[in-house]
């Protein structure tokens, strides 16, 4: 009996000594510095307000963790390079979570699965503690490094304080803002009054390839809507440079400046201006104009075609005067 209880002993030993190896060979990350949150690994930015991180491997189940603290909010301009990435089926993936530790660990930001490439991603993070966070799903294996670069922000108010239309800014007319749209920051809002019905135009300016915008009314209801796109301009490299002018009512309206799901770039700075007119000569909502007597000489005839048409040839050429009589009264009027 001691024999067998000895041989048992020994078995049990050995199977113990095999599920460690098995282990050992599936489950023992190499990395194994920041596995957890509550040993994440510290860095701070140099004197060049950056930081670049070593090479580290990510394998299947691997966990990499590192905190940060920022004492200004502050755009991060992020880079991150995987490559030598395996995958082991459909269901392999590798992310990245920005996390504030001081606002219940709340995630800021989730990625999309990381395939191998060179990945840009900008945030913007207030000041506080934060936590980024690398993680594996399935069998992803591969080699990545990452890098933040710190740049000042130039919006015209705080990227995360309008992010709801209940939280949109006010803007005034004939002001021009800037905002920024960022991976963790996908809309801003901007809320305006009209005293009477006149006609709003939306002056917009970016280098992102697509945004989409909406105007709400004070039930929260959408009046309009529409894409603002680079390729309007014609030119495969053009910046957006858009117009739109709609005849509203009387009212409290918001205005929603949006991510285009599909645009290949979808982050960066935007200008807006808005601007107001009492006296818009019978221009229609869709933005085109009724063709009326605009030369006052009692007839309805080519002359006010051509004026309507010399009109938009301004506008689509940069023009800013979105007073249609000043304009003619300036330029065109004999």
């Amino acid at each position: 009996m001691k024999t067998k209880k000895f041989i048992s002993a020994v078995m049990a030993v050995a199977m113990v000594a095999s599920t460690m190896t098995a282990f050992s060979a599936f489950a023992v990350d190499p990395d194994a510095i920041g596995n957890g949150m509550l040993n994440a690994i510290p860095f701070s930015f140099d004197e060049n307000n950056k930081f670049t991180s070593d090479a580290e491997t990510f394998w299947g189940g691997d966990n990499d963790w590192f905190s940060f603290s920022l004492d200004t909010a502050t755009k991060i301009n992020t880079t991150i390079e995987v490559k030598n990435r395996s995958n082991g089926g459909n269901n392999a993936k590798f992310y990245l979570e920005i996390i504030d530790a001081d606002n219940d660990n709340t995630k800021v930001f989730t990625s999309k699965d990381l395939v191998e490439k060179t990945h840009t991603l900008i945030f913007y993070l207030n000041t506080g503690n934060y936590y980024i966070h690398f993680y594996t799903e399935a069998v992803a294996e591969g080699d990545y490094q990452f890098q933040l670069q710190k740049a000042t922000v130039e919006d015209s108010f705080d990227a995360l304080s309008n992010n709801s239309i209940s939280k949109a800014s006010a803007v005034e007319f004939d002001t021009e803002y800037t905002g920024h749209l960022y991976d963790n920051d996908e809309v801003d809002y901007y809320t305006f009054d009209l005293a009477e019905e006149g006609m709003v135009t939306i002056n917009f300016d970016s280098s992102l390839d697509d945004v989409d915008w909406k105007i709400y009314n004070s039930d929260k209801e959408t009046v309009e809507e529409g894409t603002f796109s680079k390729t309007d301009n014609n030119e495969a490299d053009s910046e957006i440079s858009a117009i739109k002018s709609y005849v509203m009512t009387a009212g409290t309206f918001t205005l929603g400046i949006m991510k285009h799901d599909t645009s290949e770039k979808s982050y960066g700075n935007y200008t807006l201006s808005l601007d107001y007119l009492k006296d818009y000569n019978n221009r229609a909502v869709s933005g085109v104009f009724a063709c009326v007597d605009v030369t006052k000489d009692g007839f309805i005839d080519a002359r006010d075609a051509g004026a309507i048409l010399s009109y938009y040839a301004y506008l689509s050429t940069g023009g800013k005067e979105t007073d249609f009589n000043v304009w003619y009264e300036t330029e065109f009027a004999e």
